[in-house]
């Protein structure tokens, strides 16, 4: 009986080791296409914010970067806010004036024409 239950428990353990790799190659990768930067941050309300980063996907010159955000405590998804074009080196900048961030929120950009190329979540502090 306990011979039976070792071999069992042997191939059931070689299976699930042979099974992990193929779960962890399903798991996406972190993207680095596209990197984002706030500041200043922290912030108190109302102040002026600059939101820029680089594309690191070619083409870089005249890429549609599209800036998303999410208002903490807002109970919805992130929203589109604004969109820019990429310069010369794949330099993009976004501004939000005086009195237009008034609580935290999280920020992160997507190239337009590259939907899988996005940056990681900023979370702005207010």
């Amino acid at each position: 009986m306990r011979l039976r239950f070792a071999m069992s428990a042997s191939l059931l353990a070689a299976l699930a080791v042979a099974a992990v790799p193929g779960v962890a190659s399903a798991v996406p990768h972190h993207n680095r296409g596209l990197t984002i930067n706030v500041f200043p941050n922290p912030i108190l309300a109302g102040e002026s914010v600059v939101i820029y980063g680089q594309l690191n996907h070619a083409p870089v010159s005249g890429e549609t970067i599209v800036l998303y955000h999410h208002i903490a405590g807002s109970h919805t998804g992130f929203t589109k806010v604004g969109q820019t074009t990429t310069g010369p080196t794949g330099t993009y900048e976004f501004s939000r004036p005086d009195g237009v961030v008034m609580t935290n929120r999280s920020w992160f950009v997507r190239d337009a024409g590259h939907p899988g190329v996005h940056s990681r979540t900023v979370n702005e502090r207010v």
